[in-house]
C-alpha cells in the first residue's frame, strides 16, 4: 500500500490550481515539500463515492475561478522559472499583462525579456545577477515593459530564489504587477508638486505658513525682497516680531474665526516692519489646514503688497478733496469776475471779449497745474503761457528775465490773470499799439524773507496817461497784495505802464 501511495507523488506549483490526475484520489492529510520547494502530499487509493469526487471537482474549480478574478482584478501575473532550462509557465494574466497570447507551454524566457523596454533590460539582469551572486533569496524590480501593440506599461515584479541543498538557485517564482496608473497617479502627483513648487518660488506674492501659535514654518523667496529677510532667517520666529503689537490683536481675531468655523478664509490687510525699519501694508489672505484626523494645526497664508497701492489711494483721496476745493475757489474766483466785468462793461459783446480772455488765461494757469499734480507752476513757463497770444516771448516784444521760481497754485492763478490783463491793455492802449513798443517781464528773490519780486515794465509805446475810471483789469491788479500776502504797485507813466507786486514765501513752492 506504502508503495502505491508513492507513486501517485506528484510536484503541486504554487500557480498552478488545475490539479489534473488519472482515476480517483482522495487527499492525505498533511502537505510535504522536498528540498526544491515543491509540495508533495500521500493521497491513497480507493474507490470513494462519485458524489465525493464530484464535490472535489468542483470546488477546485471554484477557488481556481476565485484565483484567476482575484488575478485579473489586481492585475496581478503569476510565474515560475525554472532555472536549468530557462523557461518560465506562468498565469494566463502574466501574459495579458505583457500584451501576449496566453499558454500553459513553458515559454522561453528571452521571449519575455524582450518586452522590457530597451532602457530598463540591463538594469533589471544585473540586479539580478547581483542577488543570485550574493546569495539572496527575494528581489524587487520595477521597469517599463513595451507591449507588440507599442503600449508602454510599468510593470511591479517581486520573485523568490528557491535553491538546492547546495545553495545553487534552481527555481525563481512570484509576480508582476501592472502599476502603470500608480506610476502615472504618482508623476502626475510629482508635476503637480513641481508646479505649485515653482509658481510658489517665483512668486511675486508672499507665500507663508505659521503654526497656532504664530511662529513661522515656511516662507518662499519674495519675502527677501519685500522684507529684507531670507527665507531660512524667519523659520521658528514669531509673526509678532515682525507685526506692530497693536495688530497682534487682529491675528489673534483672525485666527478664532477660522477656528470658530465662523469662516473658513479670512481676509485683511496688516503691516509688517521690514529689515530696514520700512513699514509696508499687505494684503493677506489665510486658512487653516488640518492633519488626518480631521484636527486644525497650521495657518496658510498669501499675501500681497499694496504699499504702494495704499499710497496712491490717499493721494487720490487727497487730490479729491483738494479738487473738490480748488473747484471752489475757481468758481468764486469766476463769479467775481462775472461781477466786475459786468459793472464795468457797456455791451454785451464787451462782455463776452473780455470773460472770454479771462476765461482762457485761467485754463492757461489750471494747464500747468495739472503737468505739476497741482503742486506748483514754474513762473517763466506762466509768463509764456500767457502772453502767448500776443506774440509770445520773442525777445523783441517781450522780454522775460529771472531766476526759477515756482509759484504755488493760487498764486498761479492770481498771477496768470493779472498777466492777461497787463498784456491786453498793453495789446489795445500800451506799448504793443506800435511797432518800437517793447514789455520787459522780470523777477527777483527779494534779498531777505524768501519773497519774490514781478515786475512788468512797458516802454517805447504811446506816451500813457492816468485812467479816467478803473476797470476791470485795474481792480484785479490792486486786490492781488490782499489775496498774496505782499504788496501790488501799478503805476501809469508817461514813458509806460509798470506794476510790480510782492510774492510772499508761503505762495512760492521750495
Amino acid at each position: 500500500m506504502l508503495s502505491r501511495e508513492m507513486e501517485l507523488l506528484r510536484p503541486v506549483r504554487t500557480w498552478d490550481l488545475s490539479l489534473t490526475m488519472r482515476g480517483p484520489v482522495i487527499f492525505g492529510s498533511t502537505a510535504l515539500a522536498d528540498d526544491g520547494g515543491l509540495l508533495q502530499a500521500p493521497v491513497h487509493a480507493g474507490a470513494p463515492p462519485d458524489g465525493a469526487w464530484r464535490s472535489v471537482e468542483q470546488e477546485l474549480r471554484e477557488r481556481e475561478d476565485i484565483l484567476a478574478l482575484a488575478e485579473r482584478s489586481a492585475g496581478i501575473g503569476v510565474w515560475d522559472m525554472d532555472m536549468a532550462m530557462r523557461t518560465v509557465r506562468a498565469t494566463p494574466q502574466f501574459f495579458r499583462i505583457l500584451g501576449l497570447e496566453p499558454t500553459d507551454q513553458p515559454v522561453p524566457i528571452e521571449r519575455l525579456r524582450a518586452v522590457r523596454h530597451p532602457d530598463d533590460r540591463d538594469q533589471v539582469v544585473s540586479n539580478f545577477q547581483r542577488v543570485m551572486a550574493t546569495g539572496e533569496d527575494q528581489y524587487d524590480a520595477e521597469y517599463r515593459i513595451i507591449r507588440p501593440d507599442g503600449e508602454v506599461r510599468w510593470i511591479f515584479g517581486r520573485g523568490r530564489v528557491v535553491r538546492d541543498q547546495f545553495g545553487s538557485p534552481i527555481r525563481y517564482s512570484g509576480v508582476d504587477i501592472d502599476i502603470t496608473d500608480r506610476r502615472r497617479t504618482e508623476e502626475a502627483l510629482r508635476d503637480s508638486e513641481e508646479r505649485y513648487r515653482t509658481l510658489v518660488e517665483n512668486a511675486n506674492d508672499l507665500v507663508f505658513t505659521l503654526d497656532l501659535d504664530f511662529r513661522i514654518t515656511s516662507a518662499n523667496p519674495a519675502v527677501q525682497r519685500l522684507l529684507g529677510y531670507k527665507p531660512e532667517e524667519l523659520i521658528g520666529t514669531r509673526l509678532g516680531s515682525y507685526v506692530p503689537a497693536e495688530q497682534l490683536a487682529k491675528h489673534r481675531d483672525m485666527l478664532q474665526r477660522k477656528l470658530s468655523g465662523e469662516a473658513a478664509e479670512t481676509r485683511y490687510e496688516m503691516q509688517v516692519v521690514g529689515r530696514n525699519g520700512e513699514t509696508r501694508t499687505l494684503e493677506t489672505s489665510s486658512r487653516l489646514s488640518f492633519d488626518r484626523s480631521g484636527k486644525p494645526n497650521a495657518i496658510q497664508a498669501i499675501a500681497r503688497d499694496i504699499t504702494e497701492r495704499k499710497k496712491y489711494e490717499e493721494h487720490l483721496a487727497f487730490t479729491t478733496r483738494e479738487l473738490s476745493h480748488r473747484t471752489k475757489n475757481v468758481l468764486a474766483v469766476v463769479l467775481a469776475m462775472v461781477r466786475q466785468i459786468g459793472k464795468q462793461t457797456d455791451s454785451f459783446e464787451q462782455f463776452e471779449e473780455r470773460f472770454a480772455g479771462c476765461i482762457k488765461a485761467l485754463a492757461f494757469c489750471h494747464d500747468l497745474l495739472v503737468e505739476s499734480d497741482w503742486q506748483g507752476a514754474d513762473l517763466r513757463s506762466l509768463v509764456a503761457l500767457q502772453v502767448a497770444p500776443f506774440g509770445g516771448l520773442d525777445g523783441k516784444r517781450f522780454i522775460a528775465r529771472g531766476p526759477t521760481v515756482t509759484l504755488a497754485p493760487q498764486a498761479t492763478q492770481l498771477v496768470g490773470l493779472a498777466l492777461h490783463e497787463l498784456a491786453t491793455n498793453a495789446a489795445k492802449h500800451g506799448a504793443l499799439t506800435t511797432p518800437a513798443g517793447v514789455v520787459a517781464i522780470e523777477w527777483q528773490p527779494e534779498p531777505a524773507g524768501g519773497a519774490a519780486r514781478l515786475v512788468w515794465r512797458e516802454q517805447d509805446g504811446p506816451r500813457v496817461a492816468p485812467p479816467t475810471r478803473r476797470g476791470f483789469g485795474h481792480t484785479v491788479l490792486e486786490r492781488m497784495a490782499a489775496s498774496l500776502g505782499g504788496e501790488v504797485s501799478l503805476e501809469f507813466l508817461p514813458q509806460g505802464v509798470r506794476w510790480s507786486v510782492l510774492v510772499s514765501p508761503a505762495h512760492i513752492v521750495r
